[in-house]
Order: C-alpha cells, then sequence, then structure tokens
C-alpha cells in the first residue's frame, strides 16, 4: 500500500526523546506494524544529545529529527512539533507518544474509529496496561483544589497521598498517549506552556471540554 499522505485519515505522530533511543526503536517498529503504519508521518525531537543509531530509511514512513540545542519541556516540545509537521501537510489527527510504550498492531487503525464523523470528539486514548497486563490509572476525574493541596502537604511530610476519585462530570487522560483531531487541538491552541511538567494533560482535557468537544477511552487497545 502506498504510504502518501491522506489527511483525511493521516496522523501526525510526537515521540520526544530524553536519551531513550533504544526505547524509540522499539516504538518506532511496533509503529511500522500493519494496522499502525498507514497514513502517519513521524516527528521524533531529541531533547538531549544523542545518536540516531535506528535505521529509520527503512520504516514505511517518514521521520523527521529534530535537535534541541537546549532542553525543552513537554508542552513546547509537542507544540512545536505539532507546528512544524503541520507545515508540510495538514493531518487529521495528531498522536502524542511517550517512548517508553508498547504499541500492538492496528492499534492506530482502531483509535482513528473511535472518532466521529461530526467532529464532536476532540481525544480518545487506549487502555495502558503494565508490562504484567495490569491496567494503569490513566483515565482520571478531574483534580479538586483540596486534592491538589492534599498531594502537596502529604510531599512536604514524605508521605504518599491516595484518595480515593470522585465523580467528575469531565475527566483527564493522562499524557503519555494521546490521540487528538488535529481541528480540536489548534482549536484550544495545543498545550499550555506555563506548565513545565505534570498537569499539562490535565488542563488540556478540561480546556476541551470547555470547547465542547467529547473525551474517549479506546477500550478495545490496550498499549
Amino acid at each position: 500500500m502506498s504510504n502518501r499522505p491522506h489527511p483525511v485519515r493521516e496522523v501526525l505522530v510526537s515521540i520526544v526523546s530524553h536519551g531513550h533511543g533504544a526505547m524509540v526503536a522499539d516504538l518506532l517498529r511496533d509503529l511500522a506494524l500493519p494496522g499502525n503504519a498507514e497514513y502517519i508521518r513521524v516527528v521524533l525531537t531529541l531533547n538531549v544529545p544523542e545518536d540516531v543509531d535506528f535505521r529509520l530509511n527503512q520504516l514505511p514512513f517518514p521521520v523527521e529529527v529534530l535537535r534541541n540545542e537546549q532542553p525543552l519541556a513537554f508542552s513546547a516540545n509537542h507544540n512545536r512539533a505539532f507546528k512544524l509537521g503541520m507545515k508540510q501537510e495538514a493531518a487529521a489527527f495528531y498522536c502524542v507518544l511517550n517512548p517508553d510504550l508498547r504499541i500492538p498492531a492496528g492499534a492506530m487503525q482502531a483509535l482513528r474509529a473511535c472518532f466521529d464523523e461530526a467532529g464532536t470528539v476532540g481525544l480518545v486514548a487506549p487502555v495502558v496496561v503494565s508490562p504484567e497486563g495490569a491496567v494503569e490509572n490513566s483515565v482520571r476525574p478531574l483534580p479538586t483544589p483540596v486534592e491538589i493541596a492534599l498531594k502537596v502537604w502529604a510531599r512536604l511530610l514524605g508521605r504518599k497521598c491516595i484518595s480515593e476519585p470522585q465523580a467528575s462530570e469531565w475527566y483527564w487522560l493522562a499524557g503519555m498517549f494521546m490521540l487528538f483531531d488535529a481541528a480540536a487541538y489548534r482549536v484550544v491552541g495545543g498545550f499550555d506552556e506555563r506548565y513545565f511538567l505534570y498537569y499539562e494533560d490535565v488542563d488540556i482535557c478540561c480546556r476541551l471540554g470547555l470547547a465542547g468537544y467529547g473525551i474517549r477511552r479506546c477500550q478495545s487497545v490496550k498499549v
């Protein structure tokens, strides 16, 4: 099958490496599996100096490598990848991936199918499991100010704050795997770069909800 861009289905993928070359190589091999490789482009950001010793030219999709002179934060790296990637040719979806993920064949195709034709869904994510198969806590209610204060207080005391999540109208999907409708990502302005690390995923999910977009976890896909 030709891998020429098809904007209706194309996914722009952003991966940021902090010296995780071996993990990135495994992830790229997973993305090359059937049902993943079709209609994707990858922007790989090397946030710290490292050698890219895997064979990018043998992958069935294009990979653009960005090398940062100074490390940037999560939000800044993924916003920059979106802007640069969309300059080449518009894609329908934008996918943010952590390098330590393993993705089965067919995952990207199944996740694209979770979006509706009306464009009301802004973000989907798979079920995230541990290497042992246990479901990770990657979908959570929006945190309240009290919960955040308790977490800070527990950390100051050197304790772990454990609280049962309460029901919430909106929820957030953790940032290790986020597949956005590219138009929705553009409408909300991407990640807020005032967050250096942590809570930028909470923030963008909240802003998507405020803008009227739905958020879904695709139960049929596990990574």
